[in-house]
């Protein structure tokens, strides 16, 4: 699909940050530090189109990450 982003201000000078990554199938919520600040697109992705990154002007080191499937509220899918 088109390839586009989204920017929000955040203050840089925390030494973790705690990220929690919400994603759909044609959404992707992020929740900086349990909310402090909050991004949410909406994602039309094409085939197997299914990248996404995240960006800062500053190193970002990765220490945890964990992956839980959502399951689908719909019947019989």
């Amino acid at each position: 699909g088109e390839k586009t982003g989204s920017t929000a201000p955040f203050n840089h000078e925390l030494a973790k940050l705690k990220l929690r990554i919400l994603v759909d199938t044609n959404s992707i919520e992020l929740f900086i530090n349990d909310g402090q600040q909050v991004m949410t697109n909406r994602v039309y992705p094409l085939g197997e189109d299914n990248l996404f990154k995240i960006i800062s002007e500053q190193a970002l080191y990765l220490s945890q990450l964990n992956y839980w499937k959502m399951k689908t509220i719909w019947k019989g899918k």
